[in-house]
């Protein structure tokens, strides 16, 4: 028998991943109006980004069980984001993980000091670790090189604490494969 159901969103797609806290999801958002104000439907008050920093961002929603919005954040700076995965969100107890691509040349609103890669120029994958509350743990880049082919990026939590796979289809040749990795670089059609 059905529960609950609800409309949400004005644009784009959804992932969806449930546990016994509530239904989260990724969206990607595209408002570009001609006079510069941004719609602000997703953003709820206090929480990690309230507005759009761009005219393409993505969105990070909870929902609880009986199906109400408790909330919802932005997640991009002022160029462009977005994501192309199937599994673009996954959660592991009150952790919320979610990934997807950035070409964001002003390094802004993505990783945080300290992270895996805190800097990129141009395009880059990235991922980010959110508690159930829509605090910020992490963001980080993952990988460079100025590539805009098959990029695609999905997230997967292992059984572990902190341990997440970060995985998908890339044309970046730097900042992905580590040194004793199986293969360290890119085939000759330029994605892997």
């Amino acid at each position: 028998n059905q529960i609950w159901a609800t409309y949400y969103g004005i644009y784009w797609s959804f992932m969806i991943k449930a546990n016994e806290n509530g239904v989260y999801l990724t969206a990607m958002t595209q408002d570009c109006p001609p006079n510069g104000i941004y719609n602000t439907y997703y953003g709820t008050t206090g929480v990690h980004q309230p507005v759009p920093a761009s005219c393409r961002d993505i969105v990070l929603t909870k929902f609880d069980i009986e199906g109400q919005r408790v909330w919802s954040t932005y997640y991009g700076g002022s160029s462009v984001e977005g994501f192309t995965g199937k599994n673009t969100i996954d959660l592991r107890g009150d952790t919320i993980y979610f990934t997807g691509n950035a070409v964001n040349y002003n390094n802004q609103e993505i990783a945080t000091t300290g992270s895996y890669l805190p800097n990129v120029v141009g395009a880059s994958n990235f991922i980010a670790q959110f508690n159930d509350d829509c605090t910020r743990n992490f963001g980080t880049y993952n990988g460079s090189g100025n590539s805009a082919t098959g990029l695609t990026t999905n997230v997967l939590v292992g059984e572990e604490v902190n341990l997440f796979y970060n995985y998908g289809t890339t044309g970046y040749t730097q900042n992905i494969a580590t040194t004793d990795g199986y293969k360290t670089g890119v085939n000759g059609t330029g994605k892997d």
